[in-house]
């Protein structure tokens, strides 16, 4: 019986010190940086194919977000996710630079970029600088 209480009592410090030592807890909230696209009318523009690209000095990357996300605009015309939480751990403390791109039959209609930054845990990630909306001349040719 002693042996038991020993052991319950060892595993429930193990339990509690293992909370305590842990420096990063993150919420169950997901984070996603967006953008409203609008053509010269104020108008939503949907079905553009965007990618965001990770650019630095010694390299660029690309991803797209995951599929759900990409289909935002269908849900909230003119909507776009630049990033969310689920990239990041690729995201730095200190910052990145993104270049947002959107295109239309396979035509640029415009690139954008953004700086984010993620929280020391790598749980979301921040918007630091890069605009709310962004405004394209013309959809058609």
């Amino acid at each position: 019986m002693f042996h038991k209480i020993k052991l319950i009592v060892f595993f429930t410090i193990l339990l509690i010190s293992s909370f305590l030592i842990a420096d990063c807890l993150c919420t169950k909230t997901f984070m996603n940086i967006g953008v409203r696209v609008l053509d010269a009318y104020d108008n939503p523009v949907n079905d553009l194919h965007v990618e965001t690209r990770f650019i630095n000095e010694v390299e660029t990357s690309s991803f797209e977000v995951e599929s759900l996300l990409r289909d935002y605009h269908k849900y909230f015309p003119g909507q776009y996710i630049i990033i969310g939480d689920d990239s990041s751990q690729k995201v730095s403390v200190e910052g990145d630079t993104l270049l947002f791109t959107g295109k239309m039959d396979d035509k640029i209609v415009f690139q954008q970029q953004y700086i984010v930054k993620s929280d020391s845990c790598h749980c979301h990630v921040y918007k630091v600088t890069g605009p709310e909306i962004i405004s394209i001349e013309n959809t058609a040719e």
